[in-house]
């Protein structure tokens, strides 16, 4: 993030990666910070900080990927600009205004050792709007890539590659929270490792 940012920080779309690393990085960091939680107490508090930064994150990175590698990305922006408000509204609400509703009940220690956290509806949907944020992401970047002709495509792959394996990894862990109600803290531990691959 500090070395694209101080490469160019005029470019709209270096600033917004740049952005877009940094809250990837709070994340991760707090992820980390939870697991050294030893009781149930700290596992939701750091949890529910690990959300609200992780709400902002899919807004910050659709902008990126409708404004990577395009010309007019202002115009696509004007077209997107009632999607783009969703993702950055809809989930900071979720995990703010409904914050009493985004756990449901005490986390559980399995007989792995691993938390699970039951969800309340407002962490459904959170989930929810994480899976189809990060849906819209990899669509924007796939289209990009398609866009792109010789010499750019080779250099646009490697930026595709590295984002698409972050969100697709949220597909997953969005789809298997939605599918069990339940968030596993264990799957933070895979964003962090994808996160470092894919930078």
């Amino acid at each position: 993030a500090v070395l694209v940012f101080v490469r160019d920080r005029k470019a709209f779309v270096h600033r917004i990666f740049a952005a877009g690393m940094v809250l990837l990085a709070i994340e991760a960091v707090i992820g980390g910070i939870s697991f050294k939680a030893f009781n149930a107490d700290g596992v939701l508090y750091w949890h529910r900080i690990r959300l609200i930064d992780k709400a902002v994150i899919p807004g910050v990175w659709l902008l990126f990927a409708l404004a990577y590698s395009r010309i007019n990305y202002r115009e696509i922006i004007l077209k997107w600009r009632w999607i783009v408000s969703a993702t950055f509204i809809i989930p900071v609400a979720l995990v703010t205004i409904f914050w009493g509703n985004v756990f449901k009940g005490e986390p559980v220690l399995d007989s792995n050792s691993i938390w699970l956290i039951p969800l309340g509806w407002s962490g459904y949907l959170f989930h929810l709007s994480m899976l189809l944020s990060s849906i819209l992401i990899l669509m924007n970047l796939e289209r990009t890539l398609r866009g792109s002709v010789g010499h750019k495509r080779w250099q646009v792959k490697y930026m595709v590659l590295g984002i698409g394996s972050i969100f697709a990894v949220w597909v997953y862990t969005s789809s298997q929270a939605i599918l069990f109600h339940t968030l596993n803290t264990n799957l933070t531990l895979a964003g962090g490792w994808v996160l470092i691959v894919a930078s």
